[in-house]
């Protein structure tokens, strides 16, 4: 029993440890194929809109800018903050949204902390991740060649 308990702890910490990995490639094919075949548009950050997210001991709100295009195209930011206050920085800049040919209500914000943060954030990750993994293996197996 112990060991079977073993094993599926490692095996969850092994996911865990990989998770970047996959979620790297996710965020980066959305990214891409975003800003390759989206049509472009200008917009403005008009306004923030509030989230409301429920855990079990405490609710957190966090804000999102929402930008405007001059046709009346509507985008919310994906990427949120926890104080409204930092949202609000970005009212009335000028940024680019990109609309889904394939269905309109699919729009996106092109900009750095909107579509690129993630997939940056987690490439960083499983390179970081995977160069310790290595690390650890080069490591473990220059020691079982020594003994």
């Amino acid at each position: 029993m112990a060991k079977i308990l073993g094993y599926i702890i490692g095996a969850v910490l092994l996911m865990g440890l990989l998770f970047p990995v996959p979620a790297s490639i996710y965020f980066t094919y959305n990214a891409l194929v975003a800003a390759l075949t989206f049509e472009r548009e200008s917009a403005q950050i008009t306004d923030c809109y509030s989230y409301r997210q429920k855990s079990s001991n405490r609710a957190s709100t966090s804000f999102g800018p929402v930008a405007v295009s001059p046709s009346g195209t509507k985008a919310k930011g994906g990427f949120r903050w926890q104080k409204k206050a930092w949202c609000e920085y970005s009212i009335g800049d000028q940024v680019e949204i990109l609309i889904d040919p394939k269905d309109r209500k699919n729009v996106l914000i092109n900009s750095f902390m909107q579509l690129w943060f993630y997939p940056l954030l987690f490439s960083f990750l499983a390179i970081v991740i995977s160069f310790a993994i290595y690390k650890n293996v080069k490591k473990r197996l220059a020691n079982k060649t020594k003994n």
